[in-house]
């Protein structure tokens, strides 16, 4: 996305509801297919990766970072919706991913 209109867009007042996400998530699914979502979801991932090395060697900038994090949140939920994963079901399985975590800072 163009940089200034990601901005504008992060300073505008749009606001979408869990149903109109769920509903432009499934859309894009359908209209895409799943081979070139998955695609997509991997090359997002990617660009996060890198957005994050960009950041951690000090050139990187807060914006560029935001952008490509909200772009793999996205993709999180095309994969919801293509493997058919309820939200029910990833909320559990961070809780156990935590409780994993929590056990080694309290070592």
């Amino acid at each position: 996305m163009q940089r200034e209109k990601f901005i504008n867009g992060l300073n505008s007042g749009i606001k979408f509801t869990d149903a109109e996400q769920n509903e432009i998530v499934k859309k894009a699914v359908e209209h895409r297919g799943i081979e070139t979502t998955g695609i997509i979801c991997m090359e997002e991932m990617a660009e996060l990766q890198q957005q994050i090395s960009k950041y951690l060697r000090g050139c990187g900038d807060e914006i560029s970072l935001l952008e490509e994090m909200a772009d793999v949140y996205i993709c999180l939920e095309y994969i919801e919706k293509v493997f058919e994963i309820h939200p029910d079901q990833i909320l559990k399985a961070i809780d156990v991913k935590l409780l994993r975590e929590k056990g080694r800072l309290d070592d």
